[in-house]
């Protein structure tokens, strides 16, 4: 009996009297609601600040470009005199002219080294008879300068000393280390004939042109 009034209060009409239960699910809707309202406001402020973050971050990053720019540009006022076209043009030209200087220098002594590879790779049963350069003139150019001088021409004379079975062979040979020279190009034989010579008696007699890679 003393849970009476208290049911009757909970299940009572609330337009006559207080209804406890229907105060208290309206007491959990309003809870539960707030909760939502708070979360949602929590999730906008977490997007408001990370864009804030990015948009700052972003903006740190242009500064820094700015800044690089700015350096640049006064690093480049500070130069003097200003670079022209004029001024590059020049350089370029003292550029050709040194190179110029060098390509004779190495025209110059490249029958010395022709010679000193040659030499190295001349095997025992080979001898050289003569050598001679050969240095083509540049042809001139349309408005009158001349072209870079191509490479020379150097002509071997060489005996190969050996049976009349190994002729072929030993030339085969020398012409393959040839080939394998950095300074020399493809050889050509331009004369290959039986000889006699004293002491060494008959031996195969052979002309080679050499031509030097540039």
């Amino acid at each position: 009996m003393s849970f009476t009034p208290a049911i009757l209060a909970a299940l009572s009409r609330e337009e006559r009297t207080l209804n406890l239960l229907n105060n208290y699910r309206e007491r959990a809707f309003r809870k539960t609601w707030k909760r939502i309202n708070f979360g949602a406001g929590v999730a906008a402020l977490l997007v408001l600040l990370g864009i804030v973050g990015a948009f700052g971050w972003m903006k740190l990053n242009v500064m820094e470009v700015e800044a690089a720019v700015a350096d640049a540009k006064a690093r480049y006022n500070s130069i003097n005199p200003k670079i022209s076209r004029s001024m590059l043009e020049d350089m370029a030209a003292k550029l050709i002219r040194g190179y110029d200087r060098i390509d004779g220098v190495d025209r110059r002594y490249e029958p010395l080294a022709a010679l000193a590879e040659l030499t190295r790779l001349t095997p025992k049963d080979v001898k050289l008879l003569g050598v001679n350069m050969e240095s083509p003139s540049a042809a001139p150019q349309g408005d009158g300068q001349k072209a870079a001088t191509p490479p020379g021409v150097l002509v071997v004379d060489a005996v190969v000393l050996n049976s009349p079975a190994g002729y072929e062979a030993g030339l085969s040979s020398f012409l393959v280390g040839l080939e394998d020279s950095p300074i020399f190009g493809l050889p050509v034989v331009h004369s290959a004939t039986l000889r006699e010579m004293v002491p060494e008696g008959q031996v195969y007699h052979v002309v080679l042109h050499l031509g030097m890679k540039g």
